[in-house]
């Protein structure tokens, strides 16, 4: 037995020999890039570009071809011809380009960009009901909650039999913050102990304890809004107001209309890098790359003045020799960035959400080229957002959310022929044969007015059939 036991210990001892490094290159294609892998068993991992190549067949068996390489701040994904087609915001493919935060679906494995330097804004972490701890950061996007299920990805996936597989909904809200929608209306949604009805929706704030089911949760608001630190909100729909920290800004606050600008560029952007020289074309077209850095300088002085920037806080406004950005670590939210986030994800609250932030025309005071387009491409997001929640309602034979979105939708675009098409044929199936009439009689003097056209026939159909019910 004795020498058993030196035999068993001499074993252990050169096991746990230190080894010599096999590999002595400590490089790292970029340090802060990172994927995080929901696989299809409920477990996760966690893959850093050491490389700049990571092969995902090494990750999972679906992987396979497929590649993730990456360049400065993004990381482009590419397949073989022969290998699983993805799924990037609905659209399959073989080839797509992630900025962090995106998430793109290979089989059914889940893969997220994170970026390391942009912390979490908030967390849930399971309290009670589940048997293996875990936790989930929350970055400002939509999060779906339920347990797995084929017909909806789950971005919080809780495996019990008391959780819906379509239970609620994290929205983001202002200053960095989290909204409860409560979807099941079979197992409850409670925060704090009281049970929310069916489509209703509540402000989190740090600490409250959610109730899915049979399962516990809590929530931490865990960014700067819950340190106390100062962080940035940014409103462009429909004008322009900022807060920084306790300073509020409006339009009239600005002595410089250049600086207002600046920021409303790199808001748009929202923590990604802008180009220097494309921001010096777009302010300042007709002067020489020399003189229009020198503006740019100013522009930044006068920016930082009038955001009382003091010289010993963290930087907001980070500059390299070629590019520009808002600190990643201090921004909370912009409405104009999340309706182009959550219009382009396939969650009907989203949508819902998306529309509710569309307050106006992105910078109706700025006629820039560049905000034009940023104008028009947010107008057309919001429109399909319309078109899509009123179909999606109409499938559910949820009449009248079908309606609100469809009139939603007009209110941006009277002239929308599709739209106008799902309110009358949404207005005959609940019966409200007069919201028909009334629309096509509006759609009719608008496309007039406008267009100097008239409806098309299927609008004249649905209204000669909506004339005959009354």
């Amino acid at each position: 037995m004795h020498n058993a036991t030196k035999n068993s210990i001499a074993v252990s001892t050169e096991e746990e020999a230190t080894l010599a490094v096999s590999n002595l290159d400590l490089g790292v294609a970029n340090p802060y890039l990172e994927l995080h892998l929901l696989l299809a068993d409920g477990s996760e991992a966690w893959l850093s570009f050491s490389q700049k190549t990571i092969c995902l067949r090494d990750a999972f068996p679906e992987g396979k071809g497929w590649e993730a390489q990456v360049a400065d701040e993004t990381v482009r994904f590419v397949a073989e011809a022969t290998s699983q087609t993805g799924s990037w915001q609905g659209h399959p493919l073989r080839e797509v380009v992630l900025n962090p935060g995106e998430c793109l679906e290979i089989g059914a494995t889940r893969i997220w960009l994170v970026d390391a330097r942009r912390p979490e804004m908030a967390s849930l972490d399971s309290h009670e009901g589940l048997e293996t701890p875990r936790h989930w950061p929350l970055r400002p996007q939509a999060y779906r909650i339920g347990r797995r299920t084929n017909s909806r990805h789950n971005h919080v996936e809780i495996p019990h039999p008391t959780v819906s597989r379509a239970h609620a909904t994290l929205l983001p809200a202002e200053n960095g913050r989290f909204a409860l929608l409560a979807e099941s209306g079979t197992n409850p949604t409670a925060v704090n102990g009281r049970k929310l009805e069916a489509n209703e929706v509540v402000l989190l704030h740090h600490g409250d304890l959610l109730k899915l089911g049979d399962v516990s949760l809590r929530f931490r608001q865990t960014g700067n809004e819950a340190a106390g630190k100062k962080v940035l909100s940014v409103k462009s729909m429909g004008g322009f107001q900022l807060q920084w920290g306790e300073l509020v800004l409006t339009e009239t606050a600005w002595k410089v209309e250049k600086s207002r600008w600046l920021l409303a560029r790199l808001a748009w952007a929202w923590g990604q890098p802008v180009s220097a020289d494309l921001i010096m074309e777009m302010l300042w077209p007709e002067l020489p790359a020399l003189r229009g850095r020198k503006n740019l300088s100013q522009c930044l002085i006068s920016l930082k003045q009038t955001l009382q920037l003091d010289d010993d806080e963290e930087e907001l406004i980070l500059r390299s020799p070629s590019s520009l950005q808002l600190n990643p670590s201090m921004l909370a939210d912009h409405d104009a960035y999340l309706v182009a986030k959550l219009a382009e994800g396939s969650e009907p609250a989203g949508w819902s959400k998306a529309l509710d932030l569309y307050q106006g025309p992105y910078l109706p005071g700025n006629f820039e080229e560049w905000a034009e387009v940023v104008r028009q491409t947010l107008h057309a997001l919001a429109l399909d957002c319309a078109v899509k929640l009123a179909g999606h309602h109409s499938k559910q034979a949820n009449w009248e959310a079908a309606l609100q979105a469809a009139q939603k939708g007009l209110k941006l675009d009277p002239c929308h022929e599709g739209l106008a098409m799902l309110l009358m044929e949404t207005a005959l199936q609940a019966s409200r044969y007069d919201l028909a009439v009334r629309c096509y009689e509006s759609v009719r003097k608008h496309l007039q007015s406008e267009l100097s056209v008239e409806p098309n026939t299927d609008l004249l159909r649905l209204y000669h059939r909506a004339k005959l019910e009354i």
